[in-house]
């Protein structure tokens, strides 16, 4: 697997959306970064928090994903799962920074909350 934006990131992505009734899809060059950008910030509303989140600025972050789409948007990306998930867990994502795991004060195994 290749560093993150990479041409084979981008072909592992592609293969691993492909289904029998579906062929594989060309992504554009870190399109679910940027999408997943654009609906955090809708979600959440805090450039500052997004910006930690994704590596970026918060004038960045400002610049270039401010109201791309709503927060009922958001809600509808965030909320796609797929129908079947095999042998891994449906627990879903952290809906905001407070729901991360944290370490423990003196140790380095996460817990739930913050």
């Amino acid at each position: 697997v290749g560093p993150l934006g990479s041409a084979d990131s981008d072909a592992n992505t592609a293969e691993a959306t492909k289904t029998e009734d579906l062929a594989a899809l060309t992504w554009k060059q870190n399109a679910l970064r940027h999408s997943f950008i654009s609906y955090r910030l809708a979600e959440v509303k805090n450039e500052n928090a997004v910006s930690f989140e994704s590596g970026n600025s918060p004038a960045m972050i400002h610049r270039h994903y401010k109201q791309l789409v709503t927060e009922a948007e958001a809600k509808k990306w965030f909320g796609l799962f797929p129908e079947e998930f095999g042998k891994t867990s449906r627990s879903k994502p952290a809906r905001n920074h407070e729901d991360l795991p944290v370490a423990e004060e003196g140790s380095d195994a996460p817990k739930a909350g913050a």
